[in-house]
């Protein structure tokens, strides 16, 4: 089975509509394509539009769907725990509700994801969302957050023009820098 899978493994695929994350992902921290995600596997893939992620799988690697920007369905197992850094930048997602386990979100996980105008964390175990997490989502209105949290990291929800309001919970100690700024239209 799959383990790793090479540097544009399926760019340009135009018709490749849907993909059945293989367990065997799980966990790819050497992935020829970590960190380095202009070369992400599903790049300039615009049929791409839904993902169905496996129980037993607790990792989503960094950059793993970043530039797959069709993508508006993502089907999370209830064993996840970790969302890398830029796994679903950009993507077309419209809502975003974390399974209980999700633990941690790196940075721009969900970053430019414009069309993404609600994000529910309140029944994942998150004490941080680290920087840029949520960076301009342009549409994002609405955002409920874990009693678990701690901390925010730098510009988490910088320039998400369209959030009006967020309750912070009282577990908060770091307020990151910038993390609200740019928002436009945040009252309280």
């Amino acid at each position: 089975s799959i383990t790793d899978l090479g540097r544009n493994a399926f760019y340009g695929c135009t018709s490749l509509s849907s993909v059945n994350y293989p367990k065997s992902w799980n966990d790819i921290s050497g992935a020829n394509w970590w960190n380095n995600y202009e070369s992400s596997p599903f790049r300039n893939c615009p049929a791409l539009t839904s993902i169905v992620i496996p129980e037993g799988v607790t990792s989503i690697p960094g950059g793993a769907f970043y530039g797959a920007s069709s993508i508006t369905s993502v089907s999370f197992p209830s064993t996840l725990t970790t969302i890398g850094e830029c796994a679903f930048r950009g993507v077309k997602l419209s809502s975003l509700v974390l399974p209980n386990a999700v633990n941690d979100i790196e940075s721009e996980a969900f970053a430019e994801c414009n069309y993404l105008s609600v994000v529910d964390l309140s029944n994942t175990k998150i004490s941080t969302i680290e920087d840029e997490a949520f960076r301009n989502c342009a549409s994002l209105s609405n955002v409920r957050l874990p009693n678990t949290l701690t901390t925010l990291g730098e510009d988490t929800f910088n320039a998400c023009v369209s959030l009006q309001s967020i309750i912070l919970p009282d577990s908060i100690t770091d307020l990151g820098r910038n993390a609200f700024y740019g928002c436009t239209s945040l009252s309280s």
